[in-house]
């Protein structure tokens, strides 16, 4: 995302999601149109993996590095490679274990940047808060000013 403007970012996401729709059309297309058991079970497959994809490319993490589907250079780059498959498994183990909506492995994602940023010293770690600990008294007592006539039944701000 360095070398990408902002708008150039996800004007190549949209170009990347419209690439992988109109595959998922003809894929869906070529199963209804299947008559052999084998073949639709191929292309099953391929909706799978096509769905997969597109969840790579609509609930990619804000933390990583995108990493193209369809790079038009250094296609067979072993770096990215590893990187695109590694992040297509997490979705693939999300999708199993019922993060339907990958909030989890977005969660996770950041917790695992929220670390590197703290070993480099550019963040300061945060202890977390004891809720046990923590002084409530105000809010258990009731302790609220309540002027006359500032009930909800008198309340005329929404009123024409």
């Amino acid at each position: 995302m360095k070398q990408y403007g902002l708008i150039e970012y996800f004007f190549f996401l949209i170009i990347e999601r419209n690439k992988t729709e109109r595959k998922l059309k003809q894929a869906k297309r070529k199963l209804e149109e299947a008559v052999d058991e084998d073949s639709k079970r191929a292309i099953d497959e391929e909706i799978q993996e096509l769905e997969i994809r597109l969840l790579y490319i609509t609930h990619h993490p804000r933390t990583a590095d995108y990493v193209s589907l369809y790079p038009k250079s250094n296609e067979n780059d072993p770096k990215s490679q590893k990187k695109r498959e590694k992040l297509l498994n997490d979705i693939k183990q999300a999708l199993k274990d019922g993060d339907k909506d990958l909030v989890q492995l977005n969660k996770r994602y950041r917790e695992n940047y929220k670390e590197q940023l703290i070993k480099r010293g550019i963040l300061q770690p945060v202890t977390p808060v004891d809720i046990e600990n923590l002084d409530t008294s105000a809010t258990k007592t009731g302790d609220v000013e309540v002027h006359e006539g500032d009930t909800e039944n008198n309340d005329d701000f929404f009123e024409m």
